[in-house]
């Protein structure tokens, strides 16, 4: 997978199947577009391109509101190439964008940069100056650069429509398990390895220690979660496309706090392995790995002595150990 920008050269002959949008998440709704694309795409022997924006439109729109995201960019990278996109075309939302109307960004992104033949979109999706025009206007410009413009259904969870919102409010209260059905796979952190204290292996539970996320990154509360680890075969690095994409998932209990039984620790993750295996390697200090949040097992607690944190553990890895049997 390739992440332009408008200043990236591309093929002269390129012709792409795209879709559009913040694809904050990319939860069942989203992945309904980019998989459609994708294999519209290959069924035409042409390219797949997600076109998404940074910052979100809603921070520059809205300034007021706060605006945490489920994935930043580097994240939404790493699950985009997972679903086999070709292209990420990442656009700067300024204020200059966003004054474009819906038939420049169809003249001069979609079809101009890109070479699009056809443009999977949601139910409801508009673009260009105050998402002015309409939907009907928008089909006929597309099709007037010859794109056609194909509309998939909305994602449904419960009686509402599955969103990055419904979803960023269930991961805030901790609520890891519902939030990962309208995500339709665990929730995801792209999290950096630092060097820990050895706490974990002094009382039985060793542990690999990672750094808080920034980038307004929506975490869940602090507390222990059942979770996977995927740990690339190379080594790789904190940005997008640092990681090699041959992995391997080992469950585990992770933790989120600031170990209230000690003193002095900021915020980070500790993840324990429910089982060693030696065909994975301990990834580096600095190098970044996916951490991958199934269930949420119980809050933070700050215990009187150390032997009591040493047999709460012992029974969050045996709940933590049953839930993935």
């Amino acid at each position: 997978m390739m992440v332009i920008t408008e200043k990236d050269a591309l093929p002269p002959n390129l012709r792409t199947v795209v879709t559009v949008g913040n694809f904050d998440g990319v939860h069942l709704g989203h992945t309904r577009l980019i998989a459609s694309a994708v294999g519209l795409a290959r069924s035409r022997g042409h390219s797949s391109a997600v076109v998404t924006f940074e910052p979100h439109t809603r921070s520059v729109l809205y300034p007021e509101l706060s605006t945490k995201l489920l994935t930043p960019f580097a994240e939404k990278a790493v699950l985009l190439e997972k679903m086999g996109v070709d292209y990420v075309f990442r656009i700067n939302f300024d204020d200059a964008f966003q004054r474009m109307s819906q038939e420049e960004f169809v003249e001069k992104v979609l079809f101009g940069r890109l070479g699009a033949t056809d443009w999977v979109m949601g139910e409801g999706h508009l673009v260009g100056r105050g998402r002015e025009g309409g939907k009907k206007n928008l089909h006929f410009v597309a099709g007037k650069y010859h794109i056609m413009v194909l509309t998939e259904p909305l994602e449904v969870a419960g009686e509402a429509p599955v969103s990055s919102t419904r979803i960023r409010g269930l991961v805030s209260e901790g609520r890891i398990t519902d939030a990962s059905a309208m995500l339709g796979r665990p929730y995801f952190v792209l999290a950096q390895r630092t060097a820990g204290v050895k706490v974990g292996t002094k009382i039985g539970f060793p542990t690999l220690n990672f750094k808080r996320p920034g980038g307004g990154k929506v975490i869940p509360p602090s507390g222990v979660y059942a979770a996977e680890i995927e740990i690339a075969g190379d080594a790789g690095n904190a940005d997008c496309g640092g990681i090699n994409t041959q992995t391997k998932k080992l469950p585990g209990a992770l933790y989120f706090g600031d170990c209230p039984t000690y003193e002095g620790r900021d915020t980070h993750f500790e993840f324990h392995a429910l089982s060693y295996d030696n065909s994975v390697r301990e990834p580096e200090v600095g190098e970044s790995v996916y951490l991958w949040l199934h269930k949420y097992i119980r809050p933070d607690t700050a215990f009187p002595a150390e032997d009591a944190l040493k047999a709460q553990i012992a029974a969050d890895v045996n709940n933590i150990n049953t839930y993935f049997l």
